[in-house]
């Protein structure tokens, strides 16, 4: 027996045979090898063709005859595998063009084999009929020499030249192979093909047009692909996708690549068209005033913006006129019939208006700049003049079996409210300032009502959104987050509380955004559910005592038209008035734009302020005492809203507001 030296290394190799052929091949035991992808070909092994794309052998290399996978495989009438590797690797049909040593293209042998079914597949992949072979003859000659009448059928008299790779890959090809071509000839990116040349008649792409690889992807509904090519491709060649409106998955992908040329959010992009004209427009919201209302076009392309801090001049007058109501608004009948009617129509609302920010019941409607008594169900826009996408026009009326209200379409955005921090509160008290330990969320939120925790402890409720920038995840422990929360800042001295349970589920009906803080400094926790000291002033015209506690601990009820009081850190002590119950609003959040059902509106005659959201939200009971009807997360303006205190009580561990005698 001989031995080798230990330092020589030994390939192994393992003889395999193909069961169905018959014939004999080698593969490298710790990988593929150019010659497992010529032997595969040979014997039309699909799976070990497979392999060695995964292995990441290059699909062009060519054999001592200058014969690719393609040429071999077509050569020994290896059909199916000439249709496999045509489907996931359309970049093999230029290399199959090449001409071998014996100055034959793949479709030549295909001709010179008398092989109709490999012949079909590669003039379909847009192989050009028109080449000739080393010796100058044509497919049709190298037929009539074999008397191959069967081949002479097939063949085309266009002529046309084929597509090129990128173009059959943006058809039916991967993002792996579509970044490789990408790289090899980047030019072919803003070429043309002629689709009266389509070689796949299985995808719907229009006739009579000149396409460039995007546009290939666009029609042909290859997303992963499409995602590659929006990247390298110009702006007109986006735009001019758009301008077809596509679906909704492809729609984003080419707005999120225009939001990066213009360097903006692309939450704050939408393209669609201007009511009034029917132009094709890219809308940026901002929260600036630069360009207001201005079209012009950057790269080609009509844009606007639209400033989402500026008030609709319509919501504006409602709210004002409901205030101004001697009568009750909507009773708790006409409420919930109106509820109703939303919960029936918000699935198809919100799938086929992406303008849309939120569905509400409301009292009053607004017609020519006016505002009436009439229930209605008010439907809140981004923009008024404009239409998102595919989407059509908001309808009149919205229905549940005979149940039928009308439409009042508003322009209204939906914010959560969060800000600054105040003054040091020891002991806390409700309407107080606090921030969390969570850095990459710089935001303010309200101490809420105090809740009793088990083995006699104290905590207060807040929004999660105020505690974490990610309140999805939930309540976390790690180095960058460790749950604490500090009052009125993070200097040092102010930590006051906990983070023990965090729900946010905008999912849910109603909708969650609460977290509970256990209070962990002794010095901070009430004898005494007090509120942040008000101004005198302010107590009286809301005619409350002068100073306020809420000891009793207890869960109020409303209705539609109740008067309520918030009790925020920027706007203390502040009167409101329940406008309608169940609303859907889509609210932005530090971490982006989320849909909340369920919700409570509350009206006032001065601007709800950032610093609010956590705010506790009570009513007067029958003894002139406060009760706790609701958490305060967001509004805008005038307008505020609020989950009910008992949905947020019920998620958040079942606990009981805190009671003192």
């Amino acid at each position: 027996m001989r031995f080798l030296p230990s330092s020589v290394h030994v390939t192994r190799i393992s003889i395999h045979r193909n069961v169905a052929t018959g014939h004999r091949y080698t593969i490298k035991a710790l990988g593929c090898s150019k010659w497992t992808l010529f032997q595969a070909a040979k014997s039309g092994d699909i799976k070990q063709l497979d392999k060695c794309i995964q292995d990441n052998i290059d699909i062009g290399l060519k054999n001592a005859e200058d014969r690719t996978a393609l040429h071999i495989a077509v050569a020994n009438r290896q059909v199916d595998f000439v249709k496999h590797l045509l489907l996931i690797q359309p970049h093999c049909i230029s290399k199959g063009a090449d001409l071998d040593l014996h100055g034959l293209n793949a479709l030549h042998i295909a001709v010179i084999q008398g092989d109709a079914e490999s012949f079909k597949l590669l003039q379909a992949a847009g192989f050009d009929t028109s080449v000739t072979s080393k010796d100058g003859k044509t497919v049709r000659n190298l037929a009539m020499e074999r008397h191959h009448g069967h081949l002479l059928q097939l063949i085309t008299t266009s002529g046309g030249r084929g597509w090129p790779d990128l173009h059959h890959c943006a058809v039916n090809g991967s993002p792996w192979e579509c970044s490789k071509l990408i790289e090899q000839s980047h030019d072919d990116i803003d070429t043309e093909v002629d689709t009266n040349s389509n070689p796949y008649t299985e995808f719907n792409i229009p006739a009579n047009r000149k396409m460039t690889p995007l546009q290939l992807a666009f029609h042909a509904e290859n997303i992963s692909v499409l995602d590659v090519l929006v990247k390298f491709s110009s702006l007109d060649t986006i735009e001019a996708c758009l301008s077809e409106y596509p679906k909704t998955k492809i729609h984003n992908i080419l707005v999120k690549r225009i939001a990066e040329y213009l360097s903006v959010d692309p939450e704050d992009v939408q393209y669609g068209k201007l009511i009034e004209t029917d132009e094709n427009v890219l809308v940026i919201y901002t929260d600036e005033d630069y360009h207001e209302g201005t079209l012009f076009q950057p790269a080609g392309i009509m844009t606007v913006y639209k400033n989402r801090n500026v008030f609709d001049r319509d919501n504006e007058i409602a709210i004002d006129f409901e205030l101004d109501m001697e009568e009750p608004g909507l009773t708790q009948e006409e409420n919930d019939r109106m509820e109703g009617v939303i919960k029936a129509n918000s699935v198809s609302l919100w799938k086929n208006h992406g303008n849309l920010n939120g569905i509400r019941p409301s009292a009053v409607r607004t017609r020519g700049g006016k505002a009436y008594r009439e229930n209605c169900i008010v439907l809140c826009c981004q923009y008024k003049g404009f239409l998102s996408g595919r989407e059509k026009p908001y309808p009149a009326m919205l229905s549940d079996g005979s149940v039928c209200f009308a439409v009042d379409v508003r322009e209204d955005f939906t914010k959560s409210m969060a800000n600054h921090s105040s003054d040091r509160l020891e002991p806390l008290a409700c309407g107080g300032q606090m921030i969390s330990s969570c850095r990459a969320n710089n935001r303010f939120g309200t101490i809420g009502p105090f809740v009793q925790l088990p083995d006699g402890q104290t905590g207060f409720l807040t929004c999660a959104h105020v505690i974490d920038n990610n309140p999805a995840f939930g309540v976390q422990k790690d180095n960058n987050y460790n749950n604490l929360v500090y009052q009125p800042g993070r200097e040092s001295g102010n930590l006051c509380g906990e983070v023990v349970e965090m729900k946010f589920k905008p999912s849910g009906y109603p909708s969650m955004d609460a977290a509970i803080v256990k209070i962990t400094s002794d010095k901070r926790i009430p004898r005494s559910i007090n509120f942040t000291v008000c101004e005198q002033a302010e107590h009286q015209a809301v005619e409350l005592a002068a100073r306020l506690t809420f000891n009793s601990g207890s869960v109020g009820t409303y209705t539609p038209s109740s008067e309520v009081f918030k009790f925020g850190a920027f706007t203390p002590v502040l009167q409101c008035k329940c406008s309608a119950t169940g609303h859907e609003e889509k609210i932005t959040y530090p971490q982006g734009r989320v849909l909340m059902k369920g919700l409570t509106k509350i009206l006032c005659r001065i601007h709800h302020k950032n610093g609010d959201s956590g705010a506790g939200v009570f009513v007067k009971d029958k003894n002139d005492q406060l009760a706790c009807v609701g958490l305060f997360f967001g509004g805008r303006g005038k307008e505020g809203f609020f989950i009910p205190i008992k949905d947020v009580l019920d998620q958040c561990g079942k606990h009981n507001l805190k009671t003192y005698n």
